[in-house]
């Protein structure tokens, strides 16, 4: 077998096996979604995500960036036609996360609704769990809301991609 035939079987070999590991470990890694309404509307369907949702995470996530399903979720609530009246029933009884998307999602359609909601959820205090990236941890509230308060969270959802930290200068337009 002549050398590069070799590269080229090893190489092959390396990229199944590599692929291989990957599915089976991230296989492991999914958690089990809630249980969800049986139902073909997309906004109803948003609404229940992000209701039940267990973290706040921003738009890409996990080691290629793939959009949240959050995000996702996010999405189609604010390009319904009952965005606002959704993001308010969030507010209510939504999981803390949940809360925080509809927070984001009133902080373009409803700003003083946004303010008022806001100074309840920063007195209440906490933290929810949060993955930004490939960085999963918790984050306090406050330090949400303060972002939120600038439209960071806001426009990051809107636009579908995340903005760069404060420092890092983009050389690609996309």
């Amino acid at each position: 077998m002549t050398t590069a035939r070799l590269a080229l079987l090893l190489g092959f070999s390396w990229s199944l096996t590599t692929t291989a590991l990957r599915l089976h470990s991230s296989g492991q890694d999914v958690p089990t979604p809630p249980d969800l309404p049986s139902t073909t509307d997309p906004v109803t369907l948003a609404a229940e995500i992000l209701r039940h949702t267990d973290r706040f995470a921003s738009v890409g996530v996990g080691p290629a960036g793939i959009t949240s399903t959050q995000a996702l979720a996010w999405r189609v609530v604010f390009q319904s036609p009952v965005a606002d009246s959704v993001f308010r029933s969030l507010l209510r009884d939504a999981t803390r996360p949940g809360q925080l998307y509809a927070l984001a999602g009133l902080f373009v359609t409803d700003q003083p609704t946004y303010f008022l909601e806001a100074a309840r959820q920063r007195a209440q205090g906490g933290e929810v769990s949060t993955q930004f990236g490939c960085i999963a941890g918790h984050q306090p509230v406050v330090a949400i809301l303060d972002e939120m308060d600038s439209g960071r969270w806001s426009g990051e959802f809107l636009v579908g991609r995340p903005r760069l930290p404060t420092g890092f200068v983009s050389t690609n337009p996309r």
